[in-house]
């Protein structure tokens, strides 16, 4: 067993998909890590298929109220509609895990009936099966072989694809009467006590389901029962009840043809205006705009119905907002919206104005000698050069000089403030939000050294800021000197939080590696701690360290979480992606941190 086991394939992030989850025919195997703080989510189900497979041995499902403690390779079958959620436990260790989600539609024609009978198996009165070490032998080796194909990918991949995943039900149908899972409820009575009121509350969330009504019902009082329900279920009472609501309501809304009263009573709401602020509240939207509008059902739906995927960020099938079709123009709003300018490649200020009014950007992060390569740097800037950039009359929020601030060399280092200065009078010129820099590559060993080379740079550049009326921005990136929240606050305290140094927030930029810190918790804790130092914020996305579209990487869902919590209006910059998907992604942007409506004709 030691062996099979050994020997099972898994890349962090890697996903094999085919199709889409509302697809008839679609399959997607999801190769991730999760930590404890996914526990802090409801029960959940799905319109489709699911395998779950931990790849741990401290892992534990919740199937319809009822905790089951698994083993590595176990599988946990979950037919549609049956609710469950993973537990993970209580300590400091990711926890591999393999899910496998599918609908098989109508079948191949002729074969329709046992392509049915695959299915059984998820009828199981205990979805959770665990083989001996020959049969899993077998199983593994066929993950093993569709993992093979998902990384190659060869000519017409889909139809092995396919083939071998049914080829995997088949196996485990065949080797069904082997099951040897023994239930194991390992677990704390009085957590077991809650998933059991967690459990009534998903059955009778419609009905009177007050915390002294429900603490009737299982014989517990009220205070002890709100007492250690937000120690097992990672929220409160009342905010538990809520979200049960609101996910049973997104479904009423997006698959039926019940009226929005008619949603509300079926739903265990008092009132159309408690409804709608509880609505609201979770998802950022009004129920008949949610309904209304298709590609934003998707977006939401992820979000609230799906817990699993709501600790780390890269979705299944990321949401994205189509802009055929759009017939609504942008009036802005608190925030502004914009562009790196040189993302439109070298140009004229003429030429880049008319750009941004084709695309209605607000505003822009500008780098002179990047977006107007004949301005070679800021100390070769001339009269005629400003006076030509101010009669168009940009709104810059950043003017970007990205100097190699901590150099070690000093004749470097010298030159690299003198542009710096130069930058911060250009920008008072031209009337400039701010002058920004990251704080140049670094090593862990090197670190600090340059962290008190970047600090002796700033000592120097400070007073002209103040001279200028210009804050300095720093740009904190995980492989520069300042780098993580640790170091952001080291510099403010070594700069007595100066009131001319600011930060520019790059969410992407701080992320590691192995996406560990691409948390809610994390990127929550980071905007509390120094949200009012924000100048601005640059909002990209990536999968596997290339750049992709805005809703379709890792930040999907991130950013909507970001945009609820961020309480200060900064300006949004979209950065380093295609002008290709510029008009989708700034309508990214807008609907997700400004609240604007997207409305498509059909």
């Amino acid at each position: 067993m030691n062996d099979s086991k050994n020997s099972l394939f898994f890349k962090q992030g890697f996903k094999i998909k085919f199709n889409r989850d509302t697809d008839p025919l679609f399959i997607l195997f999801d190769y991730d890590i999760r930590s404890y703080p996914v526990n802090m989510n409801i029960q959940h189900f799905h319109n489709f298929y699911e395998i779950f497979i931990p790849l741990e041995t401290s892992t534990g499902h919740l199937i319809d109220g009822e905790y089951n403690q698994l083993n590595s390779y176990d599988m946990v079958l979950l037919k549609p509609g049956l609710l469950h959620k993973s537990v993970y436990p209580k300590v400091n260790m990711p926890q591999k895990r393999i899910i496998i989600n599918f609908n098989l539609g109508e079948g191949i024609p002729g074969l329709e009936y046992e392509l049915k009978k695959l299915l059984d198996i998820f009828s199981l009165e205990l979805p959770i099966i665990r083989f001996p070490a020959n049969i899993m032998t077998e199983i593994v080796q066929k993950i093993n072989d569709i993992f093979q194909i998902g990384k190659q990918k060869h000519d017409r991949w889909q139809i092995a694809y396919y083939a071998e995943f049914i080829e995997l039900l088949w196996l485990i149908n065949k080797n069904i009467n082997l099951n040897c899972y023994n239930q194991d409820r390992a677990i704390d009575s009085n957590a077991q006590k809650i998933y059991y009121v967690m459990d009534y509350i998903n059955h009778h969330y419609s009905e009177n389901v007050s915390l002294e009504n429900v603490a009737d019902q299982h014989a517990i009082s009220p205070f002890y029962l709100s007492h250690i329900f937000k120690d097992i279920a990672g929220i409160n009472f009342v905010s538990y009840v809520q979200t049960v609501r609101i996910r049973n309501a997104l479904q009423m809304l997006a698959y039926s043809n019940n009226t929005v009263s008619e949603i509300i009573e079926k739903c265990g709401f008092t009132s159309t205006s408690q409804f709608n602020r509880v609505f609201h509240k979770f998802c950022g939207i009004s129920p008949s705009d949610y309904r209304k509008s298709h590609t934003v059902k998707k977006n939401v739906l992820i979000g609230v119905m799906d817990p699993e995927k709501e600790e780390v960020a890269p979705a299944a099938f990321p949401p994205r907002l189509s802009i055929k079709g759009i017939k609504k123009t942008y009036q802005g709003g608190n925030m502004k919206v914009g562009v790196r300018a040189h993302d439109f490649g070298s140009t004229i200020p003429m030429n880049l104005k008319a750009k941004l009014k084709e695309y209605n950007a607000e505003t822009i992060q500008l780098a002179l000698h990047k977006s107007f390569p004949y301005m070679r740097s800021y100390l070769e800037v001339t009269y005629e050069d400003i006076e030509d950039i101010k009669n168009q009359n940009f709104d810059i929020s950043v003017l970007g000089c990205y100097i190699d601030i901590a150099a070690q060399n000093d004749s470097k280092w010298n030159n690299q403030l003198t542009q710096f200065e130069a930058a911060l009078r250009i920008a008072k010129e031209l009337g400039a939000k701010c002058v920004a820099t990251e704080t140049s590559d670094c090593t862990d060993e090197d670190r600090e050294v340059q962290f008190e080379r970047v600090v002796a740079a700033l000592e120097h550049l400070l007073p002209i800021a103040k001279k200028y009326d210009v804050p300095i921005a720093i740009e904190p990136v995980i492989r520069h000197t300042i780098n993580t929240p640790d170091m952001v606050s080291r510099l403010l305290e070594r700069l007595n939080n100066d009131e001319y140094l600011k930060l520019l927030f790059d969410p992407v930029n701080l992320l590691r590696d192995d996406l560990a810190n691409n948390t809610f918790s994390f990127f929550e804790e980071y905007i509390s701690k120094y949200e009012n130092k924000f100048v601005a914020m640059h909002v990209k996305d990536i999968i596997e360290g290339e750049r992709v579209p805005l809703g379709t990487g890792v930040m999907a869902k991130i950013y909507p979480h970001i945009a609820r919590v961020l309480t200060v209006d900064i300006p949004l910059i979209r950065e380093e992606l295609p002008v290709d998907s510029l008009k989708e992604d700034l309508a990214f942007i807008r609907k997700t941190f400004c609240g604007q409506q997207v409305e498509e004709t059909t």
